[in-house]
């Protein structure tokens, strides 16, 4: 999850983070840990929120608003597992 959330130097001055496509990807391996063993609430589905993105043209996407979901299941994975 780290690698991907991570951005990039892709030239002088410049940081290009991962796809959208390589950030959701991510997300989906905190959710399927979280969910199985009910760490989440299920009346807002983490694997709702992640389909409704996917849903999304990858063009229409909103790349900041990905990342901030990513990251936050990334920190509820490392906050359950007392990995901090």
């Amino acid at each position: 999850m780290e690698d991907v959330l991570k951005l990039e130097n892709k030239a002088m001055f410049v940081s290009k983070a991962k796809s959208t496509d390589e950030i959701l990807e991510a997300a989906e391996y905190c959710i399927n840990i979280l969910e199985p063993c009910e760490l989440v609430p299920m009346w807002d589905s983490l694997s709702a929120q992640l389909c409704h993105y996917r849903s999304q043209k990858a063009e229409e996407r909103d790349e900041w608003e990905i990342q901030r979901f990513a990251y936050d299941c990334a920190i509820r994975v490392k906050q359950a597992f007392l990995i901090m």
